[in-house]
Protein backbone atom coordinates (compact mmCIF):
# COMPACT_ATOMS: atom_id res chain seq x y z
CA UNK A 1 0.00 0.00 0.00
CA UNK A 2 2.84 2.21 1.03
CA UNK A 3 4.66 2.42 -2.69
CA UNK A 4 1.06 2.75 -4.50
CA UNK A 5 0.80 5.69 -1.74
CA UNK A 6 3.66 7.13 -3.36
CA UNK A 7 2.63 6.49 -7.14
CA UNK A 8 -0.28 8.57 -6.06
CA UNK A 9 1.39 11.52 -4.80
CA UNK A 10 3.98 11.60 -7.93
CA UNK A 11 1.09 11.12 -10.46
CA UNK A 12 -1.12 14.01 -8.39
CA UNK A 13 2.50 16.26 -8.54
CA UNK A 14 3.33 15.41 -12.33
CA UNK A 15 -0.72 16.19 -13.39
CA UNK A 16 -0.33 19.89 -11.81
CA UNK A 17 2.89 20.30 -13.63
CA UNK A 18 1.20 19.07 -16.24
CA UNK A 19 -2.19 20.83 -16.63
CA UNK A 20 -0.11 23.83 -15.55
CA UNK A 21 2.20 23.75 -18.52
CA UNK A 22 -0.35 22.85 -20.79
CA UNK A 23 -2.94 25.37 -19.57
CA UNK A 24 -0.39 28.05 -20.60
CA UNK A 25 -0.59 26.81 -23.98
CA UNK A 26 -4.51 27.28 -24.15
CA UNK A 27 -4.95 30.74 -21.95
CA UNK A 28 -6.50 29.45 -19.17
CA UNK A 29 -3.56 29.52 -17.08
CA UNK A 30 -5.89 30.31 -13.95
CA UNK A 31 -8.21 27.92 -14.90
CA UNK A 32 -6.32 24.58 -14.45
CA UNK A 33 -7.66 23.81 -11.03
CA UNK A 34 -10.32 24.78 -8.59
CA UNK A 35 -11.27 28.26 -10.48
CA UNK A 36 -11.52 26.25 -13.81
CA UNK A 37 -13.73 23.84 -12.52
CA UNK A 38 -16.17 26.57 -10.82
CA UNK A 39 -16.13 28.75 -14.30
CA UNK A 40 -17.39 25.61 -16.15
CA UNK A 41 -20.06 25.08 -13.53
CA UNK A 42 -21.05 28.47 -13.54
CA UNK A 43 -20.82 28.06 -17.53
CA UNK A 44 -23.41 25.12 -17.78
CA UNK A 45 -25.50 26.38 -15.19
CA UNK A 46 -25.90 30.48 -16.46
CA UNK A 47 -29.94 29.90 -16.97
CA UNK A 48 -29.51 29.79 -13.37
CA UNK A 49 -29.15 31.91 -10.66
CA UNK A 50 -25.87 30.06 -9.11
CA UNK A 51 -25.39 31.67 -5.00
CA UNK A 52 -21.95 31.69 -3.18
CA UNK A 53 -23.34 29.05 -0.89
CA UNK A 54 -24.39 26.90 -4.35
CA UNK A 55 -20.58 26.85 -5.05
CA UNK A 56 -19.89 25.54 -0.94
CA UNK A 57 -22.30 22.63 -1.39
CA UNK A 58 -21.32 21.46 -4.67
CA UNK A 59 -17.24 21.49 -4.25
CA UNK A 60 -18.03 20.30 -1.11
CA UNK A 61 -15.83 23.34 0.15
CA UNK A 62 -16.22 25.64 3.65
CA UNK A 63 -16.89 28.81 3.75
CA UNK A 64 -13.79 30.52 4.22
CA UNK A 65 -11.91 28.34 1.03
CA UNK A 66 -14.85 29.12 -1.14
CA UNK A 67 -14.87 33.23 -0.16
CA UNK A 68 -11.23 32.80 -0.78
CA UNK A 69 -11.46 31.41 -3.87
CA UNK A 70 -14.39 33.65 -5.66
CA UNK A 71 -12.27 36.66 -3.93
CA UNK A 72 -9.33 35.39 -6.57
CA UNK A 73 -11.94 34.67 -9.41
CA UNK A 74 -13.14 38.49 -8.83
CA UNK A 75 -9.79 39.55 -9.23
CA UNK A 76 -8.78 37.87 -12.08
CA UNK A 77 -12.11 39.27 -13.90
CA UNK A 78 -13.62 36.07 -14.21
CA UNK A 79 -16.73 36.56 -11.93
CA UNK A 80 -19.01 39.10 -10.67
CA UNK A 81 -20.66 38.63 -6.99
CA UNK A 82 -24.32 40.85 -6.81
CA UNK A 83 -25.57 41.06 -3.80
CA UNK A 84 -29.52 39.88 -3.26
CA UNK A 85 -31.62 43.26 -3.38
CA UNK A 86 -34.18 40.92 -1.00
CA UNK A 87 -31.12 39.68 1.21
CA UNK A 88 -27.59 40.91 1.40
CA UNK A 89 -26.60 37.58 3.22
CA UNK A 90 -27.18 36.00 -0.87
CA UNK A 91 -24.79 36.95 -2.95
CA UNK A 92 -24.77 35.92 -6.55
CA UNK A 93 -22.11 34.45 -8.60
CA UNK A 94 -21.56 35.75 -12.41
CA UNK A 95 -19.37 35.21 -14.99
CA UNK A 96 -18.10 38.36 -16.85
CA UNK A 97 -18.24 38.63 -20.36
CA UNK A 98 -14.04 37.83 -19.87
CA UNK A 99 -14.98 35.03 -18.57
CA UNK A 100 -17.44 33.67 -20.93
CA UNK A 101 -14.48 34.11 -23.76
CA UNK A 102 -11.96 31.67 -21.71
CA UNK A 103 -15.11 29.17 -21.97
CA UNK A 104 -13.72 27.48 -25.70
CA UNK A 105 -10.23 27.72 -24.64
CA UNK A 106 -10.99 25.65 -21.43
CA UNK A 107 -12.89 22.99 -22.81
CA UNK A 108 -10.50 22.66 -25.31
CA UNK A 109 -7.68 22.50 -22.52
CA UNK A 110 -10.00 19.81 -20.82
CA UNK A 111 -10.30 17.57 -23.98
CA UNK A 112 -6.64 17.62 -24.85
CA UNK A 113 -6.08 16.49 -20.89
CA UNK A 114 -8.66 13.90 -20.57
CA UNK A 115 -7.01 12.84 -24.35
CA UNK A 116 -3.19 12.14 -23.02
CA UNK A 117 -4.39 10.71 -19.76
CA UNK A 118 -6.68 8.39 -21.71
CA UNK A 119 -4.57 7.19 -23.98
CA UNK A 120 -3.80 3.36 -24.46
CA UNK A 121 -5.97 2.89 -21.63
CA UNK A 122 -9.74 0.74 -21.77
CA UNK A 123 -12.82 2.06 -21.17
CA UNK A 124 -12.82 -1.28 -18.40
CA UNK A 125 -10.18 0.04 -17.03
CA UNK A 126 -11.27 3.56 -16.37
CA UNK A 127 -14.43 2.06 -14.85
CA UNK A 128 -11.87 0.12 -12.61
CA UNK A 129 -9.97 3.30 -11.64
CA UNK A 130 -12.97 5.41 -10.88
CA UNK A 131 -14.54 2.73 -9.01
CA UNK A 132 -10.82 2.24 -6.96
CA UNK A 133 -10.77 6.28 -6.38
CA UNK A 134 -14.25 6.33 -5.30
CA UNK A 135 -13.74 3.74 -2.71
CA UNK A 136 -10.28 5.28 -1.60
CA UNK A 137 -12.24 8.52 -0.91
CA UNK A 138 -15.27 6.72 1.05
CA UNK A 139 -12.93 5.33 3.40
CA UNK A 140 -11.18 8.30 3.99
CA UNK A 141 -14.56 10.06 4.52
CA UNK A 142 -15.61 7.15 7.11
CA UNK A 143 -12.03 7.80 8.78
CA UNK A 144 -12.71 10.97 9.23
CA UNK A 145 -16.32 11.02 10.39
CA UNK A 146 -15.11 8.44 12.95
CA UNK A 147 -15.31 8.47 16.61
CA UNK A 148 -12.08 7.29 16.97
Amino acid sequence: MENNLSNIKKLLNDLEKYCTKKAKLYDVENLAGPQGKVLYYLYKNKDKKIFVKDIEKKFDMTKSVTSNLLKRMEKNNFIEIIPSKKDRRYKQVVLTSYAENKIPNLLLFTADVHSVLGKDISKDDWLITKKVLKQLAENISKEENSDV
